[in-house]
């Protein structure tokens, strides 16, 4: 009995021992199941918008958000050829082969909004391309469409080195790329990925992955007026390659015939040849030396002798002499041939208005006495606060001025004299609007410019549409600093043929700024003109919000461009679908690999507000989350 009781008991203890594994690999499924969402891929309105391939196994699901509805899409089964999805909002469940493209309409109201398509299949990772779309319905069940490659699809996908397909009907390879100079197209980023994407390129519409490289005929670059900006190159006989002159304000400077030198503060001629008739764009006369302004093209801005070629006579004779005298039968004519030779007399201090040189033998070298140095050619002045620009002057000396009497003279400025400047009209740019339009592009374009003060105004400076948004009745200008280029823009609304390109302010590419852009091209019913729609029209403005109250400022108490009101519960109306303001809390856990980790979870009664608000009464805009102090009690601040 003992020894029936002892194997007993034996029996038993490995029982438990494997009940308890059990339990254990229980848990661990459990727990990985239930933090899967920690390798979750979040796909973002622009990545939607454009067309995304994604990599997908049974540990990880598609978060994606349409029209303010939130969808997950997942794997079932996979095999060797085909896939088996679901996705939930409501549960739908797709039987994808390789190469097969089905559309989806996610909330049955007669439009696919979804295209998916299963681009192949290693061991049990899935590849889908996954993109929004807005297509009516046109009858039939299912959304099986042809296996060719749509608009806006990769047709062949370099990184890879594999096929994707071929372009449907009516359609054409194009290069997938942006670019960056107007007339050589440099590559500077990717819209999709490496290789060619199908598009229906000459359609008079520049779709998104559509350039002026690309596809020319669609997205010819077009100005507000045919000129050439500060910096930028001019020709009255290359007309083909360049604007015939400069825009208002500017100086034409032909540099491509200009082959004089400038030596400490002076312009010398040099007799020698040169005939390309091509000039450049300069802005002479604003009270600041440009990068590419010197003493003979602007010889107001850069009296300093800024920018010079040789800073001093002494520098000239002891370098550059022979190069330019030596064999030049103008030796005789040529002043610049006669700086050099004998001894110099001292000279005098600098007195009021004059410049000096302390390396220049023939130049006064110091300030006379009870007078200052008042230079600042490394500096200019915005809104009557100076800025660091980047760059050295450059030039061994100054000007010589009597800062502080109270009188702005001609040589000071509000960087060099600010007691006696400002206040009076003497910055380089009366406003922080003005020098983004005008300066930012030529001195914010070097190694210095995240580091400079002077190149973060411009991107505090809201994108402005004179019309108020898509109004096809009115030319519009649109402005302001485009993050995604880095650049400060101005597009204006214009025409091709009869359809209307608008412009308006829309999004960046990664949804985190309000920038320039052009959104589409409208066909006019009576013909367009000069940037409008001709004949009478109205816009009717989709978007309506129910508590567009004007009255949410923001924690800098600056009035929200929007109207939405964080103390009001409300909806946004956009195409016949409401988006209704929501409370949330946010809520941390660890994922599977051990991580802390924070995600925001709808609540009735929460700690943080989701405001949806309209913009320019045409498209919806999902606000960043609001930390209400008294906390969220359905929809609103309390």
């Amino acid at each position: 009995m003992k020894k029936r009781g002892g194997t007993l008991a034996v029996v038993l203890i490995i029982l438990g021992v494997v009940l308890l594994i059990g339990l254990i690999i229980g848990i661990v499924i459990y727990s990985n199941n239930s933090n899967g969402s920690s390798q979750d891929i979040e796909l973002n309105e622009n990545q939607l918008s454009i067309g995304k391939t994604v990599e997908l196994d049974k540990s990880k699901d598609i978060n994606f958000e349409i029209d303010g509805d939130e969808h997950k899409i997942l794997i079932d089964s996979v095999d060797e050829n085909s896939v088996s999805i679901i996705i939930r909002s409501k549960i739908i469940r797709l039987d994808l082969l390789i190469g097969e493209t089905k559309n989806v309409d996610l909330d049955e109201d007669g439009y696919y909004d979804l295209r998916i398509k299963l681009r192949g299949i290693d061991n049990e990772d899935v590849r889908l391309f996954i993109k929004e779309i807005d297509e009516k319905i046109n009858g039939g069940n299912g959304g099986d469409i042809d296996e060719c490659v749509q608009s806006g699809e990769l047709a062949f996908d370099e990184s890879t080195g594999e096929t994707l397909g071929e372009c449907c009907e009516g359609l054409e390879e194009i290069g997938d790329v942006f670019y960056d100079d107007e007339k050589t197209c440099e590559e500077i980023f990717m819209i999709v990925g490496y290789g060619s994407i199908c598009s229906d390129c000459g359609n008079d519409v520049c779709e998104d992955w559509e350039n002026r490289c690309n596809c020319a005929e669609d997205c010819e670059v077009q100005n507000i007026s045919e000129c050439a900006k500060q910096g930028e190159q001019f020709s009255k006989v290359h007309t083909t390659e360049f604007p015939t002159s400069c825009c208002e304000g500017l100086t034409e400077w032909d540099s491509g015939f200009d082959t004089s030198i400038s030596i400490g503060n002076k312009c010398y001629d040099t007799m020698m040849a040169s005939g390309y008739p091509v000039g450049t764009c300069i802005k002479s006369g604003d009270g600041v030396c440009g990068d590419i302004e010197d003493v003979c093209n602007s010889p107001t801005d850069c009296s300093s002798g800024t920018n010079s070629n040789y800073a001093s006579v002494t520098e000239f004779c002891n370098t550059a002499y022979d190069s330019y005298c030596e064999d030049n039968p103008f030796k005789d004519e040529l002043d610049m041939c006669n700086l050099c030779p004998g001894d110099l007399p001292t000279p005098e201090c600098a007195k009021q208005g004059e410049w000096y040189d302390f390396t220049d033998p023939t130049n006064s070298n110091e300030c006379c006495e009870g007078i200052d140095d008042v230079h600042s050619t490394d500096s200019l002045s915005v809104a009557d606060e100076c800025y660091w620009t980047g760059t050295a002057s450059g030039y061994p000396g100054g000007v010589c001025s009597n800062c502080g009497n109270g009188i702005c003279e001609s040589v000071e400025s509000v960087c060099g004299c600010a007691e006696d400047c400002i206040e009076k009209e003497k910055s380089s740019y009366q406003t922080v609007e003005e020098f983004c339009s005008d300066g930012y592009n030529s001195y914010c374009d070097n190694e210095y410019t995240q580091y400079l003060e002077l190149c973060e105004l411009c991107s505090q400076v809201e994108c402005s549409d004179t019309d108020g948004g898509a109004n096809y009745y009115v030319k519009g200008v649109t402005e302001g600093f485009n993050s995604d280029i880095q650049e400060y823009v101005v597009y204006g609304d214009f025409c091709k043929g009869d359809k209307l390109q608008e412009h308006k302010c829309s999004q960046n590419l990664w949804g985190d700024a309000i920038v320039p852009a052009i959104i589409f091209s409208y066909n006019c019913p009576n013909g367009c003109e000069d940037g409008a729609c001709t004949g009478a029209g109205n816009v009717e403005l989709p978007c309506v919000d129910s508590d567009n109250t004007n009255s949410y400022t923001t924690d800098t108490g600056t009035n929200t461009p929007y109207g939405d009101d964080r103390y009001e519960t409300g909806y946004v109306e956009f195409k016949g679908k409401k988006y209704f303001d929501y409370c949330y809390n946010e809520v941390e856990f660890t994922d599977r690999s051990g991580n802390d980790v924070t995600k925001p979870v709808k609540d009735s009664n929460g700690e943080y507000l989701q405001e949806f608000a309209c913009i320019n009464g045409n498209s919806v805009y999902m606000a960043p989350g609001m930390n209400c102090p008294n906390g969220c009690s359905y929809g609103e601040c309390i």
